[in-house]
């Protein structure tokens, strides 16, 4: 593999992660929030809260995906 193509694939993926995160922490963050008031409801502890986060992370994952691609 030639130095140009290493750099260019580099680059790429660097980026792909950079907004790949982004958008993952702006999603469960709004979902976070938009679940806040049933949360509350239903006396759940943080670290169920936390659990709920980390499980929910792949499906975010697997729905931006296309979309960071794009970009």
């Amino acid at each position: 593999m030639r130095l140009l193509d290493r750099y260019i694939i580099w680059n790429y993926i660097k980026f792909f992660l950079i907004i790949t995160f982004s958008f993952l922490v702006l999603f469960l963050t709004i979902d976070f929030f938009d679940r806040l008031p049933r949360l509350i409801r239903f006396e759940t502890n943080i670290q169920n809260a936390v659990i709920y986060i980390l499980l929910r992370s792949p499906y975010i994952f697997v729905l931006t995906s296309p979309i960071v691609v794009l970009l």
